[in-house]
């Protein structure tokens, strides 16, 4: 574990979202070694472990904090997708404040929508956000068979799952989920 991080104490008011960091790298361990993915770990620690770094802000706070790092175009899309923002605004914060890589950074940046270009790294952080143990939901278990099947295949079923939910909701879609969705569609 990275002590330096001080994730404990970051998350020390959201206990869940801290289980929650723990079960993204315990899965991502998982599945570097399932699919013998040989996965830089430093990287793969810190992408997993920092994912959800600014998940502690409010709304208000995540804007404010993001129009430092992004265009006012940017940030009036995201708007659009209050969910998103998270991962946006914490990639700029860790590479800030821990000086990660470009593939931490992507890992981190892209871990709520895909994208389709992701690299290996990405897509493990993103199918293990998804289906790591603390995880319950409906389809839940589809996911982890799926992921553990073959891993563009379940980031092909979460992008279409996600999809789908928020068509069900009646929320906006943001265009990296569809361009995830469509481009791994294509090989399934």
């Amino acid at each position: 574990m990275k002590d330096f991080l001080k994730l404990e104490t970051h998350f020390k008011d959201h206990p869940k979202r801290y289980l929650h960091t723990l079960g993204v790298l315990e899965e991502a361990l998982y599945l570097n070694q399932l699919f013998d993915l040989n996965l830089n770990l430093h990287d793969l620690e810190m992408a997993c472990l920092l994912h959800d770094y600014a998940k502690i802000y409010s709304y208000e706070e995540s804007i404010k904090l993001l129009e430092k790092y992004e265009s006012k175009i940017i940030v009036e899309h995201l708007k659009k997708y209050p969910s998103v923002i998270h991962s946006v605004l914490g990639a700029h914060l860790i590479k800030d404040k821990f000086g990660v890589n470009k593939d931490v950074f992507e890992a981190v940046y892209y871990h709520t929508t895909g994208n389709k270009t992701m690299s290996t790294l990405s897509k493990v952080v993103y199918v293990s956000d998804c289906i790591e143990k603390n995880r319950n939901f409906p389809n839940v278990e589809f996911y982890r068979q799926a992921v553990h099947k073959n891993l563009d295949y379940g980031v092909y079923e979460i992008s279409k799952g996600t999809i789908e939910l928020l068509e069900r909701l009646n929320q906006p879609i943001e265009p990296n989920t569809l361009e995830t969705y469509e481009y791994y569609k294509e090989q399934f």
